[in-house]
């Protein structure tokens, strides 16, 4: 048997770190039972007016997915993580009106994409595929769909601020997580968080 390991760290933002260590530091796990709270939202915005002058948010939640792997028995194993960056996310003002939930929701987003790659990796998986690229090209598919839906979800809630919409994501969300259950993030995956 083979082993040998494969590093990949893929971050929602495209960069690329190797201090695992920092990051879980810095980070919380995706968890069904915990909710960000905003002492979680430890980052400062550099400037909101340049940076964020076309939206209206208030508050941004950063993000990653990393994806971590060997090789066993000639197939890829990996662990995909999902994990809110604490010192990269921030408030500016905490007393709009749902805009925690819809923080919150940008971290149930991530983990809906997690699931997707787990699920994908396994169907990979499933069928005996052994080139590390196929899985690599999976991955970061992935990442680029979900920055394109957490793109259009601050769209179409106007940054949380369009209440009847904001549900439908809730719900929507909901019921894709629902459906990928087996695949959600556990403490097996995340020990510690």
């Amino acid at each position: 048997m083979n082993k040998y390991l494969i590093a990949l760290a893929i971050l929602l933002s495209s960069q690329v770190t190797f201090s695992q260590k920092k990051i879980k530091n810095d980070s919380i796990c995706w968890n069904e039972s915990t909710k960000l709270k905003w002492n979680d939202f430890k980052g400062k915005p550099k400037n909101v007016k340049a940076t964020y002058a076309d939206m209206k948010a208030s508050a941004f939640t950063y993000t990653n997915i990393t994806a971590s792997g060997i090789i066993k028995d000639d197939l890829p194993e990996f662990k995909i993580l999902c994990r809110f960056v604490k010192s990269q996310s921030w408030v500016a003002d905490s007393t709009q009106v749902g805009i925690q939930q819809h923080e919150q929701l940008h971290f149930d987003i991530a983990e809906l994409y997690a699931r997707r790659i787990r699920k994908g990796i396994a169907d990979l998986k499933k069928k005996k595929e052994k080139d590390i690229n196929v899985y690599s090209k999976l991955i970061d598919k992935s990442l680029d769909e979900l920055q394109e839906k957490n793109r259009d979800f601050d769209s179409k809630t106007v940054h949380g601020t369009v209440v009847e919409k904001e549900k439908a994501w809730e719900k929507d969300i909901a019921k894709e997580m629902d459906g990928l259950k087996e695949y959600k993030t556990t403490s097996e995956i995340c020990p510690g968080h």
